[in-house]
């Protein structure tokens, strides 16, 4: 079997839609360089064209018998890619050469770079290493120890940085802004753990360090969205500011216990308070922009009618005022016109895939009857623990109601052996490609499992409907087949 060396490219720094600095023809970014020790023919490079699970694009680089590579890669500005424990950070035009050196067991060993953003990378991936090595040793100190201990961090991170001659000024930023809230995430996590969560007041040293980073949140400096640091840290602010400005629990009185109508409610509210929140905070037009596209993007992957309606409307009125980049605009635009094709009512995404005898099965052979699709995965616990329940419905109502179960798994003998092996019951189907796989692109599946069902009509009901272990399934079954008995 061929080896296949994977390396994870996680793109969450930078892209091609978040910044102002747009060039009329990018200049080609490639990345070379050698991979030793590990026996391998090709390279996995995977990476996201913007700052969402669903644009993940693979990439497979072919190593040549000395393990060397070479790769063009999509890069407008700044960008970092990940790759096993290390990183490399690219800038739009950079010839860069990156080794890679693999141990006996298997594992990255070092890293060294050559070519353009060299010095800088080098500096990275230590800084790196200096902070996330010291995890462990920071947490169980006392806070005079603490504060001596993360100090003499900043220092020495910031040394090196200093000590970089003629490098990128960009790419210095990122990294001064990168270690600023690496450092202000020790401080605030330590003392939530220390004090917070034991229910103890903090002392007074480290309350000043709330308000410290308060102050580091700021929304003036584009250049900030370089530091993905900062990105995680402006969500999580505005998380945090959303959840403390819509309380569940008093829309779940409300609403008198419904919890789906108060969940409803509550995404709602909260989408909107996201938004007036950052025009009510944020000054710069670039990290507004940043904002109301997760705010809008992360809204349409809640799969709520009503929900859906406010994000068409504020689509209107407000997203196109504030963001100015055509192509956020269009990949939101694009999104609220399939969502839309998959509310109730509209006919169901036409499917086909083999079973477990090479048969092609299709979901137009199930017109006129009613039919619970399930989307799962060998590998997936959650689908795994509704299984039981799930074969009890079909136990129960199988002969009037199609089950459908279409698997994402990349290997299909390990598939046709667990549904073998398990005497799974119902149609299981394949839809191989895992996140690929093309049932998850039909229906905008984020994550699995994920329920369906549809009429005998072939016309949506849920395509995001409840789970076998949820009471209201059955209720669900048991008005269908009353339906058909009255029809009848």
């Amino acid at each position: 079997m061929k080896g296949t060396l994977l390396i994870s490219i996680s793109c969450m720094l930078i892209s091609m839609m978040f910044f102002s600095c747009q060039q009329s023809k990018s200049e080609e970014t490639t990345l070379s360089g050698t991979v030793k020790g590990f026996a391998a023919d090709s390279l996995e490079i995977y990476y996201y064209k913007d700052d969402t699970w669903e644009s993940r694009e693979n990439l497979w680089i072919p190593l040549d018998s000395a393990g060397q590579f070479t790769v063009s890669l999509p890069v407008n500005s700044l960008k970092e890619f990940r790759m096993l424990q290390s990183r490399v950070v690219l800038k739009t035009g950079w010839k860069t050469i990156m080794n890679i050196y693999m141990n006996e067991g298997g594992m990255m060993d070092s890293t060294t770079f050559y070519g353009d953003g060299a010095e800088e990378n080098e500096v990275y991936n230590k800084n790196l290493a200096l902070i996330f090595g010291s995890v462990e040793e920071k947490e169980n100190k006392e806070p005079g120890e603490f504060f001596v201990f993360v100090d003499s961090i900043d220092l020495e991170l910031k040394a090196a940085i200093d000590g970089l001659q003629d490098a990128d000024r960009e790419f210095v930023n990122m990294l001064r802004n990168n270690i600023a809230y690496h450092i202000m995430d020790w401080r605030e996590s330590y003392a939530e753990r220390k004090f917070d969560f034991a229910g103890i007041e903090r002392p007074d040293s480290l309350k000043s360090y709330s308000s410290q980073f308060d102050q580091l949140i700021v929304f003036n400096k584009a250049e900030l969205l370089n530091s993905f640091i900062y990105k995680n840290w402006l969500d999580g602010y505005f998380r945090k500011k959303v959840g403390e400005g819509v309380d569940f629990q008093a829309l779940l009185e409300a609403n008198e216990g419904d919890g789906e109508k108060a969940r409803e409610d509550y995404n709602k509210k909260t989408f909107n308070l996201m938004l007036n929140l950052a025009d009510s905070i944020i000054s710069n037009t670039e990290i507004k922009s940043y904002v109301y596209f997760n705010a809008f993007n992360n809204a349409l992957k809640r799969n709520d009618l009503q929900l859906i309606e406010s994000v068409k409307r504020n689509f209107a009125s407000r997203f196109q005022e504030v963001v100015a980049d055509t192509t956020m605009s269009n990949y939101i635009a694009s999104k609220i016109r399939r969502l839309e094709r998959l509310m109730p009512g509209m006919p169901a995404p036409a499917f086909g895939y083999p079973d477990t005898s090479s048969i092609q099965v299709s979901l137009a052979d199930f017109k006129g009857q009613y039919a619970y699709i399930d989307v799962w995965a060998t590998w997936c616990v959650p689908c795994i623990r509704e299984i039981p329940k799930l074969k009890e419905l079909e136990e129960e109502f199988g002969d009037e109601i199609a089950f459908i179960s279409v698997s994402i798994d990349t290997d299909k003998e390990k598939w046709h052996t667990y549904v073998r092996e398990k005497e799974l019951t119902g149609i299981q189907i394949l839809s191989e490609g895992g996140g690929k796989a093309e049932i998850m692109d039909l229906y905008l599946i984020q994550g699995i499992p994920r329920y369906i069902m549809i009429d005998p009509d072939g016309n949506l009901i849920d395509a995001d409907a409840s789970r076998p272990t949820d009471e209201k399934t059955k209720k669900i079954f048991k008005e269908w087949i009353n339906r058909n008995a009255v029809e009848v």
